[in-house]
């Protein structure tokens, strides 16, 4: 069971997310940092560099079915396989629009 838990864990930090870090701490202060460094911190690792990696799903297809409200519903609490990412609140509107410009 300790490594069930332990591969989860790492599963979770590999793809951006923390067991502690839930990003409401910085809620209205604005983004920290522009579109493509939150993707490659937060999204990249599971989704590839260019977000059509094979081992989740292609984002040049499911970003341009999505609004921007569901894709910050999945991004923030997760959706099937993929877990909730703590982006902090005031980057979301930016990582939502770099995947919107970049991925449709």
């Amino acid at each position: 069971m300790r490594a069930l838990s332990v591969v989860a864990l790492s599963v979770l930090v590999a793809c951006g997310g923390s067991a502690k870090d839930t990003g409401a701490d910085t809620a209205a202060s604005g983004p920290s940092a522009d579109g493509p460094t939150l993707f490659a911190n937060h999204c990249a690792a599971c989704h590839g560099s260019d977000g059509t990696n094979g081992s989740s799903p292609d984002l040049s297809v499911e970003v341009p079915s999505l609004e921007d409200a569901q894709l910050e519903e999945i991004i923030t609490n997760g959706k099937g396989g993929m877990p909730a990412i703590a982006v902090p609140a005031g980057d979301l509107p930016t990582l939502v629009a770099y995947l919107r410009s970049t991925f449709g």
